[in-house]
């Protein structure tokens, strides 16, 4: 197991191990992931084939739904994180082979720490309950340049944008962020410069009501065109909020928005999540 190789396959306690350069615990450091959690990786809990299917998108969910069977118990999703580490390993030999900067790596791999982040602002405690959605940043449609992370979807034809938290959305900082993209695109995947839209909470209309026009919400939103608003989504309470909350009397109120957004909703009024056709971020 010292002998490492850039990629290939040897057997070890009765299946098939891969052996990299870049190592889990080498990409949790990069990644910056809490140290409570590095104590459960690398101990190859799940077999390579099941590893390589987590990095193929068309592979990725049967692969994903076969290691939570493998993985049987796991509180707290800490054998997850442990795998998913692992098959990251497998992603980075991608990202080398199409020569795609390191930097994008770490910052698109770094959603595991924020992910383990949210865990433990939500549940005072550190764990990972996002595998049924990183699949995406291991099979290489995914990817965080700049502020935002932009998902090639093929069978739409269209980009993705997501706005992971704690990114700035002020339109200079959104406009490089696209801009980087954009040659992103062109250098490593030209065949899928592909329109891009956006389905989040924060195009939600309700929200003109309860922020300023000059809030960085509002001016996000005046760059996309919406053309759905699904009022039935309640995903906005774990961002907002920081859980779900059935009893929204139970809402705190640390934020202006919460205040607002809390008043609302007692008084009937609807959130939900909104789609858009970005149009460009010079709406300003």
């Amino acid at each position: 197991m010292k002998n490492r190789v850039k990629s290939g396959l040897t057997t070890c306690f009765g299946h098939d191990t891969l052996i990299y350069d870049m190592t889990a615990k080498k990409i949790c450091k990069k990644i910056n992931a809490p140290h409570e959690l590095l104590q459960y990786v690398g101990n190859e809990l799940a077999p390579v084939s099941v590893l390589q299917a987590l990095t193929d998108i068309d592979t990725a969910p049967e692969g994903y739904a076969k290691l939570k069977g493998i993985l049987g118990d796991d509180k707290d999703g800490l054998k997850m994180f442990s795998c998913m580490m692992d098959a990251a390993t497998l992603t980075y030999e991608k990202y080398r082979g199409l020569g795609i900067d390191e930097k994008i790596f770490t910052d698109t791999m770094s959603c595991f720490t924020r992910f383990a982040g949210e865990h433990l602002a939500s549940y005072g405690k550190y764990g990972f309950d996002r595998g049924w959605w990183t699949y995406r940043q291991l099979s290489c449609v995914l990817f965080k340049i700049g502020e935002l992370e932009y998902e090639y979807r093929d069978d739409e034809k269209t980009v993705h944008l997501h706005i992971p938290t704690g990114a700035d959305i002020r339109i200079p900082q959104c406009k490089n962020s696209i801009d980087d993209f954009k040659q992103f695109t062109a250098g490593y995947f030209p065949t899928k410069n592909y329109p891009i839209v956006c389905r989040s909470w924060l195009l939600s209309p309700a929200l003109k009501e309860l922020l300023p026009q000059h809030s960085k919400i509002i001016e996000f939103q005046r760059c996309f065109e919406i053309t759905d608003w699904d009022k039935t989504q309640n995903d906005f309470l774990q961002w907002v909020f920081g859980k779900s909350y059935m009893d929204f009397s139970e809402l705190p109120e640390n934020t202006s928005l919460q205040k607002n957004m809390k008043k609302y909703l007692l008084n009937g009024g609807v959130v939900g999540s909104a789609l858009g056709r970005l149009i460009d971020f010079d709406r300003l």
